[in-house]
């Protein structure tokens, strides 16, 4: 007998001898051992391999209640722990990002109509409505949770437009079909006006397009549900007001997302401790 199947012998039967005895064990101390294995992991700051034990043993062990409600708690501990770390992390996170909105939102004015809306809007200084009658142009705009909203404004014939075209040379994107609620058109002295609504769900990367784009020759076209359309390009300051809206845009949205997070770990936070009967 060779020497190499001398020692895979000894491995086999070795591996044999391993399995007959964890079979003669019951699942109460099988169970009981990886929860021991669990605790040594989490004594040793190794949290991610303390969870995988628990979970063995309850995918394990099902009927072995007393060690399952041990590992719960173990469980409930380091997410806790977890919980405790990431709060402050988030609070000083969020902290430094709403610094930077004074800065970002300065040449922004904030718009809220107290009677019909929940949450205010950016609105760019130079695009206003009221300075901006008589053309055609989009109007870029966000809300106070990063929200990107863009606003279609028509004036000349009729085009009856339903989604918007951006084109920088053979590449385009177009958004999806307004709805026929976010369409507005009447016709004063003569000439037809329209306006779409279009909310970031429709804009499919739009903003994120003319923002990496801003320094070239860009063409927005209205596409109308029968064929018609009518063509024009962003100006200069059009597309710096597209950056500018695209970044606050982006800026409100990690804010909102932070404080979402630090939400819910604060919310989970207390449900723990009420678990592990942790009073204030």
């Amino acid at each position: 007998m060779s020497i190499k199947h001398y020692g895979q012998i000894l491995i086999i039967s070795a591996a044999t001898a391993a399995l007959f005895a964890s079979c003669a064990k019951s699942d109460e101390e099988l169970a009981a051992e990886y929860y021991a294995k669990a605790e040594t992991a989490y004594n040793a700051g190794h949290e991610n391999a303390a969870l995988l034990y628990i979970d063995t043993i309850h995918s394990a062990f099902p009927k072995v209640i007393s060690v399952r409600r041990m590992a719960d708690t173990l469980t409930w501990r380091i997410e806790l722990e977890q919980m405790e770390r990431s709060l402050p992390y988030l609070d000083s996170l969020m902290s430094a990002r709403q610094a930077q909105v004074p800065e970002a939102t300065k040449n922004f004015t904030f718009v809220k109509d107290e009677r019909y809306q929940d949450i205010g809007e950016f609105e760019h200084r130079t695009l206003r409505t009221e300075n901006n009658t008589g053309r055609c142009y989009l109007k870029p705009h966000t809300n106070e949770r990063g929200d990107f909203l863009l606003t279609s404004y028509y004036v000349g014939t009729q085009a009856s437009h339903s989604i918007i075209k951006v084109s920088i040379g053979d590449v385009y994107k177009e958004t999806l079909p307004a709805e026929p609620s976010d369409i507005n058109s009447y016709t004063d002295l003569g000439q037809f006006h329209e306006t779409i609504i279009l909310p970031t769900e429709k804009l499919n990367g739009i903003p994120q397009f003319i923002a990496e784009n801003s320094g070239e020759k860009i063409r927005i076209t209205l596409e109308g549900e029968k064929g018609g359309s009518y063509s024009y390009y962003l100006n200069k300051t059009e597309k710096a007001i597209f950056l500018d809206t695209y970044r606050l845009s982006a800026l409100l949205s990690e804010i909102n997302g932070l404080n979402s997070q630090y939400n819910k770990a604060s919310k989970k936070a207390s449900y723990l401790k009420s678990k592990l009967d942790i009073r204030p």
